[in-house]
C-alpha cells in the first residue's frame, strides 16, 4: 500500500515539475513580446523625429529662416548702454526736449529682444494654437513642441 502512495507522490511531483516549467516558458514568452513591442515602438518614434529632422532639414535649406512672426512688442524691446550713449551723443539734452522728441529718438535706436524657443511655443498655446501649428510656425519638429508643453505642464503641477 505504501508503494502505491509513493508512485502516486513521485507521480503528482513530475505532474507539478512539468506544469512550472511550462508556466516558466509562458512568463519568459510573455516578457519576450513585451520587450519586442517597446522596442517597436520605440523605433517608430525614433523613425517619426528622423522623418521630422530631415523635412525640418530640408525647409532649412530652401530657405533662409524666417523671421518670427513676433512683433517687437510682444517680445519686448530694450536698448544697451551704448546705445543710449550714441543717443545723447547725437541728441544731447536740454530742457526744452518734449516728451514726444524723446518718444521718437528711444525708438530710433533700439533693438529686438527674441524669446527663446520654449518662450515662442508656450506664447502660441496660451494663443490658442495647437502642436502642428505652432511646429509649421516656429519650423520645429512636432515632437519637440510636445516635448516642451508637457515639461511645463509637469512643472505647473509640481508647483
Amino acid at each position: 500500500m505504501t508503494s502505491l502512495l509513493l508512485i502516486i507522490s513521485f507521480l503528482l511531483h513530475v505532474i507539478m515539475l512539468i506544469a512550472i516549467f511550462q508556466l516558466y516558458r509562458q512568463i519568459e514568452q510573455l516578457k519576450q513580446e513585451k520587450n519586442e513591442s517597446i522596442e517597436t515602438t520605440m523605433q517608430q518614434f525614433i523613425n517619426e523625429i528622423k522623418v521630422e529632422n530631415h523635412q525640418l532639414q530640408q525647409q532649412l535649406s530652401q530657405t533662409s529662416r524666417p523671421s518670427s512672426s513676433f512683433s517687437p512688442v510682444e517680445q519686448g524691446e530694450t536698448t544697451t548702454h551704448s546705445d543710449n550713449k550714441e543717443l545723447n551723443e547725437k541728441h544731447p539734452k536740454n530742457d526744452q526736449t518734449t516728451n514726444d522728441e524723446l518718444i521718437d529718438i528711444t525708438d530710433m535706436k533700439q533693438e529686438k529682444m527674441e524669446l527663446s524657443l520654449e518662450g515662442k511655443i508656450l506664447q502660441l498655446h496660451e494663443a490658442g494654437y495647437n502642436v502642428e501649428q505652432i511646429a509649421e510656425q516656429l519650423t520645429c519638429g512636432k515632437t519637440e513642441v510636445e516635448l516642451i508643453l508637457n515639461l511645463q505642464q509637469q512643472l505647473r503641477q509640481k508647483t
